[in-house]
């Protein structure tokens, strides 16, 4: 038989237990009650409104994620602070979390071997459970054993606001044959020509880094060749913090010089002299810093 509202009343923040069947109604009881649910086993809370998931450790909820895809108003049962380790099958994209309130903290970790991204200010989910980043041009990635944190603040409707972020190692470029060109003839990069080429974004600045080995230049004329479509997403051009270049062409290493545009690198010589015809006998190296809006 449950227990009156009133017997509830005198027993705040003690753990009574019973059925879901014998739970009080969440407005009989004193704000902070703790109930446990045998036939679900699990820990409740009254908020005042409803009764919500509650962690044994405190003001913290643990969830485990394999959550995939695009989530828009994600709904993980918010109540308190809430850390997430997760583990999906495939990549996922957050536009927005459901449960925000004042002050409540949100830490998502990447514990797989994905990548998740966290998507600023979108319209794909509703005002209150948007999310506000540091960086506004495109997604902020959480690559295996990345990390990163929100907490909420009223403003307006209220909204999701980053105060820390680790995305981890650096993210794969995309291969594409048709990113890879040159001023003159063609500059044939292959798939396994590539040793890395890959972004990182560490607050505002986006860093990439390439390492091109064994491709082919089959044009005496050519000057430069260009990298294309390195923002991964990014929209909005660099702000040219620093630029690295090294090349090797024939088998003997030369200063390289890169500019960077939008979303495009475009390497030369030092001097802008000419590259020799060669079959996988052209290497190139080097790496940009650059801030983002």
């Amino acid at each position: 038989m449950p227990l009156g509202p009133q017997w509830y009343r005198k027993l705040r923040n003690e753990i009574r237990r019973g059925s879901r069947g014998a739970q009080p109604n969440f407005a009989d009881v004193l704000t902070g009650t703790l109930y446990y649910v045998t036939d679900e086993t699990v820990l409740e809370r009254s908020s005042g409104a409803a009764w919500e998931p509650y962690s044994s450790t405190g003001e913290y909820r643990y969830v485990d994620s394999t959550a995939t895809g695009t989530q828009n108003n994600w709904n993980l049962s918010v109540a308190y602070n809430t850390v997430v380790e997760w583990h999906g099958a495939s990549d996922i994209t957050v536009t927005g979390i459901t449960g925000g309130l004042l002050g409540r903290f949100f830490i998502f970790r990447n514990t797989g071997t994905k990548i998740a991204y966290f998507s600023h200010n979108s319209g794909s989910s509703s005002a209150g459970n948007k999310l506000l980043n540091i960086v506004t041009a495109g997604d902020t990635p959480v690559a295996p054993g990345g990390y990163i944190g929100f907490v909420y603040f009223q403003t307006g409707s209220g909204n999701w606001n980053l105060i820390a972020h680790d995305q981890g190692p650096l993210i794969d470029i995309p291969y594409s044959s048709g990113n890879f060109t040159a001023d003159a003839g063609t500059w044939t990069v292959d798939s396994g020509d590539i040793d890395l080429l890959a972004y990182k974004i560490e607050g505002r600045t986006k860093y990439v880094a390439w390492r091109l080995n064994t491709t082919s230049n089959s044009s005496a004329a050519a000057t430069t060749f260009t990298i294309s479509n390195i923002g991964s997403g990014y929209t909005t051009p660099y702000t040219v913090l620093q630029l690295t270049s090294q090349i090797s062409d024939l088998g003997v290493e030369i200063a390289g010089v890169s500019q960077a545009g939008g979303t495009t690198v475009v390497i030369s010589k030092l001097g802008f002299g000419t590259f020799g015809i060669n079959t996988n006998q052209l290497a190139i190296r080097g790496s940009i810093r650059g801030a983002l809006n």
